[in-house]
């Protein structure tokens, strides 16, 4: 943490030396305009290194987070071939061919999880399962992603992210983990998000408290929201055209 602090000081310590030199400086008028140009060039090169030294912060954390997803995926495979592997071996075709249209059905979802042509839209949806390692998700996305504008994907974008940092708060606030259920389905330019979690211990409801602060957040994209029957999900409908 030291360390990580002093490396954002570093930039900026030109511009506080010539600063303090400034206050003490005996050069009169001269030196005043000689120190304040100094601290404006200096202060602008402490700022184009922060930069430099926050991109390169955030290219690494990303690559760690590629490095940790690809290790789950690899896990997770490797969890499926044993089990295929299995039911192989005890000769039980019926439980082998179910459980190998499960694993299609699943690269089906992420297949059209992946179809959008926002970028950052994909990216969030395809590593949820990173993002709530403690949940178990299931996917229901009958056909890809994909709407007649770029905007509206940008859009359901900052839409999903308002409903996943709620459930991320309210998770950690109810110390409670177990199945969470997620259905997208579009009807460009309207999409349905359907979201709603079973817990295996501990009640996991939404308050009414809960409901309305969601709701105001919500109301930035006009999207209208109703809680499911038991308040253990919610329903979400938004039009993501731009002329609505």
């Amino acid at each position: 943490m030291r360390r990580s602090g002093f490396q954002w000081v570093l930039p900026f310590v030109p511009t506080i030396v010539l600063l303090v030199g400034w206050l003490v400086q005996p050069f009169g008028r001269t030196g005043t305009i000689l120190f304040f140009l100094g601290s404006l060039l200096s202060l602008g090169f402490g700022i184009a290194c922060a930069h430099l030294l926050r991109n390169r912060m955030e290219s690494v954390a990303a690559a760690e987070r590629i490095r940790r997803i690809s290790s789950i995926k690899r896990h997770d495979w490797m969890n499926h071939i044993q089990v295929l592997m299995g039911y192989l071996m005890m000769k039980k075709e019926d439980r082998l061919k179910a459980y190998m249209q499960k694993l299609v059905e699943r690269a089906g979802h992420e297949r059209n999880l992946s179809e959008s042509r926002y970028a950052p839209l994909s990216a969030s949806l395809l590593i949820l399962d990173d993002r709530f390692k403690d949940w178990e998700i299931e996917w229901n996305v009958p056909k890809a992603i994909r709407f007649s504008e770029v905007a509206a994907e940008k859009k359901l974008f900052q839409l999903l992210e308002t409903l996943f940092q709620f459930l991320e708060a309210k998770g950690e606030a109810e110390k409670g983990y177990g199945k969470l259920q997620i259905s997208l389905v579009q009807n460009d330019p309207w999409v349905h998000v359907k979201i709603n979690w079973q817990l295996d211990e501990l009640p996991f409801r939404i308050a009414e408290t809960d409901e309305k602060t969601l709701k105001n957040k919500l109301q930035r994209w006009q999207a209208k929201m109703e809680t499911l029957s038991g308040r253990n999900g919610m329903e979400v409908a938004c039009c993501l055209s731009r002329q609505e």
